[in-house]
This record gives structure tokens, sequence and C-alpha cells, in this order.
């Protein structure tokens, strides 16, 4: 008598193959075993220190801030792709449930030699199930559900960045306009050096040497005068398109506002800064996903269960083919039991542990550059801080240097060139206020984006033009 394996045998054995594949541990936390001790004990010194985009303090930003958030492209390409990660976990979820179809079939048919024509009429009403004993269609329903989380989170990482640049390229623009204005001091004082040269040159009391040394400072004041230009336009154009306009319909109009220092930022606490990077966030789904992935590998070795059933109906008369008492019914079910594969499942088990161990890797070393992001941003504030203070006595001290110059130049005790050369020194240390001025805005901006600070900013959609 041949030997039968039975169904019941088939699928032990299935699940003590399975059994010797290895579990993955999801316990391992390297947020928490990465993270700096101190980071976890210490906090802000108050909660005054909490930060948002509304601590850069300008309301001309918030504004363009709103308005880019509506009409980016990227933005809207983020939006897209969040539509399209929860079309696709509504499909996943589809397989949780039975699947049902109506099918209606009329065929016409006949003889051309004897005239005699017939017609036929069936219907079937096909449905099947699968039994999802070990969750497979749960599990990738669940990666589904991590796609459409990670979808909004790289939506909120999109509004983060276009912050960013939208804030970067308005201060560099007000940086640029100042910087024009004390060139063009600047070239100014360097004409009227240059007259007084000549006027000394044309009295015997200057050589042709010192006043061409002249002529090449009004050439260099003149050419940097048109890169700054230069500059800003190509900032124009830059912030134009952040906004979702062309170049040629957006206009940034110059604005005299007073360059205040940017708050110093603090968070609430340390920790909390990595709990809230879209990285992070990121990288933490996509560890989940991993772990189902590998999951749904392991459960490729377990048997597959199936539901079937169908009723259908052929008649060759309408007059009959609604009759529900001749509806035949058939039900089915079914079992697929993997056994012997030349251990191409296996392979397939051991290639998706690796993946996992890449997606941890990749998770800690996106720890462990948050924790560089910030602590590199939180220093170059201190750095900031600590030069304005030390320009600032500078100023101070040229101011005073000037105004000297200035009584000593009307008391007659010095010519008008040492007094040129001490006011362009004084416009010289202006223009480095304004050069760490926006170091000092960029340095907030790069804090606010390396706490993953969502702009949390709204504003009417423009209508289109």
């Amino acid at each position: 008598m041949p030997y039968k394996l039975s169904t019941v045998t088939a699928i032990m054995i299935s699940i003590s193959l399975t059994a010797c594949a290895p579990r993955l541990d999801m316990n391992d936390t390297p947020l928490q075993k990465l993270t700096p001790k101190a980071w976890k004990k210490w906090s802000a010194p108050d909660t005054s220190s909490y930060i948002s985009w509304d601590t850069l303090n300008d309301p001309r930003l918030k504004q363009l801030l709103g308005r880019a958030l509506i009409n980016n492209l990227d933005i809207e390409t983020a939006r897209q792709r969040l539509k399209s990660s929860e079309i696709s976990l509504r499909s996943q979820k589809s397989a949780l449930y039975p699947s049902l179809s109506f099918n209606n079939n009329i065929s016409y048919g006949g003889d051309l030699n004897t005239s005699r024509n017939n017609a036929s009429f069936s219907r079937s009403i096909p449905a099947s199930y699968e039994i999802d004993i070990w969750g497979r269609n749960s599990d990738r329903a669940k990666s589904a559900q991590h796609r459409v989380h990670i979808a909004k989170i790289s939506l909120r990482s999109a509004r983060i960045s276009l912050a960013a640049r939208v804030s970067a390229a308005y201060f560099n623009i007000t940086a640029l306009d100042r910087r024009l204005d004390l060139r063009r001091l600047s070239l100014q004082k360097a004409f009227e050096l240059r007259e007084f040269v000549k006027a000394r040159f044309e009295g015997g009391l200057a050589v042709a040497m010192d006043l061409d040394r002249q002529d090449v400072q009004v050439a260099d004041l003149q050419t940097a005068i048109e890169e700054l230009k230069a500059s800003r336009a190509a900032s124009e154009n830059n912030l134009a398109v952040l906004l979702g306009k062309t170049p040629e319909e957006f206009e940034f109009k110059k604005q005299n506002i007073p360059l205040t220092a940017s708050k110093k930022l603090l968070p609430s606490a340390p920790i909390d800064i990595l709990r809230a990077r879209p990285d992070i966030q990121i990288a933490e789904s996509s560890l989940a996903i991993s772990h189902i992935s590998y999951d749904l590998m392991r459960k490729r070795l377990y048997p597959t269960f199936s539901l079937s059933a169908a009723a259908s109906l052929a008649s060759n008369s309408l007059s009959t083919f609604f009759d529900v008492l001749s509806l035949p019914f058939r039900a089915a079910a079914g079992s697929s039991i993997p056994l012997f594969d030349g251990g191409r499942r296996q392979a397939e088990i051991d290639q998706a542990s690796l993946s996992h161990k890449m997606v941890i890797t990749n998770y800690k070393r996106t720890i462990l550059n948050a924790l560089r992001d910030v602590e590199t941003a939180l220093a170059r504030q201190e750095s900031i801080a600590r030069q304005k203070e030390s320009l600032e006595r500078k100023r101070q001290s040229q101011e005073k240097v000037s105004k000297e110059a200035k009584a000593r130049f009307e008391a007659g005790s010095i010519s008008s060139i040492n007094l040129l050369q001490d006011e362009n020194a004084l416009i010289r240390v202006q223009e480095q206020e304004v050069n760490l001025w926006l170091r000092g805005k960029l340095s907030a901006i790069g804090l606010l984006r390396v706490f993953g600070v969502d702009p949390n900013i709204t504003q009417k959609k423009e209508p289109a033009s």
C-alpha cells in the first residue's frame, strides 16, 4: 500500500521548518542607546524657550511662507505622494475581505444550411476568500499603513525644507540690499577721495601713481556693486520659484528693516528633538516595514488556505433564465503546502534578514547624524552670539575714531584723506555687522530645521491670474 502523507502531518512539518528561521528582536532601541545621557536629563531653563518659525519675528516673511506652503510645486508633489500611499493602503486592506463578482454571458449561433438558430444564456456568481490564518494580509496592510505615515512625514519634511529655503532667500535679499547701500556709500567716499587726490596731483603734491590707485579702488567698488546686484537678482528669482511663480511675475521690493538679532533658540528637551525630526520618524517607520517584510518572508513557509464558491445558470430560453430554482451551487476549500523548493524560500528569508540589519544600521546612522547636526547648530549659535559682542565693541570703537577724526579735521589737524579713510573703515565694520546678522538668521533657520519644527502657517490660496 503506497504511503500517503496526511494534510495535518504536512502542515506540522511546514511549521516546524519555519521555526528554524531566526526571529528579529524589535525591542532594540538605537534611539535610547545612542542618545547622550546629558540629553536625556537636560531641559531648557524656562518654558519661554519654546521655538517656532514665529521666533524669526518678521511679518513679511510669515506672509511669504504662507504663500509658499500653498503654491510650491514640491509641496504639491508631496501631497500627491501621500494620496497615492493612501490609495495603496485601501488596495491592501481589500485583501482582508472576500471577493465577489457577477458574470453574465449571452451567445447566439446557427446553421447557414438549415437556417436554424439558437441562443444560450448563462450567469455565474463566483466568490473567493483566502483565510488569513498567519496574518499575511493584515501584515501587508500594516506595512502600507507605515508607508502612509512615511508619506505624511515626508510632506512635513518638505514643508520644513521649503520654509528654510524661503527664509534663507528672504534674509539674503535683505542683507544684499543693506550691503548695496553700504557699497554705494563707499563708492561715494571713494569718488570724494579721488577728487582730493586729483587736486593734490594737479597742485604737484601727489604723483600719478596715487591717482591711479584711487581709480583702481573706484573700479573695484563699481565691480563689487554689480556683483551684488547680480546676486540679488538670482536670489529674487529663486524666491519667486519657491513661491510657485515665474521670475517675470514676481518682484521683491527693497525694505528697510532694523537688523535685530535672532532670539536664542533652545528646545524644551534635547531628546524631544530626535523624536520630532522627520528623518528619525521615517527611519523608524522604515524599520517597522523591514520587520514586517521579514515576517512575511518567514510566513511563506506556512501553508495557505482558501475558500471558493460559485452559483451558475445556463439556459436556452429567457423564460427560465431567471429561475432561481435552477441555479446550481458549488463550494470548495483548498490549501497549498510548501515542501521543497531547493532552498529558494530560505535564501529569501536570509536576504530579508540582512536587509533588516541594513535598515537598522541606517537608522543608527540617522540618529548619529541628527546628534551631530543639533550639536553643530547649537555651537554655531553660541559662536555667532560671541562674535556679535566682539563686533559691537569694534563698531563702537570705530565710531569714536571717526567722530574724533571729524573733529580734528574741522580743527585743521588732519587732512580730508585721513577723515575719508576713517569713515570707510566704519563702513567696512557696518558691512561686517550685516554679514554677521545674515549668518545669525541662517543659524536660526538651521536650528529650526534640525529641530524638525513644522511651519504651522496657513494662508488662503491665491486666485489664478
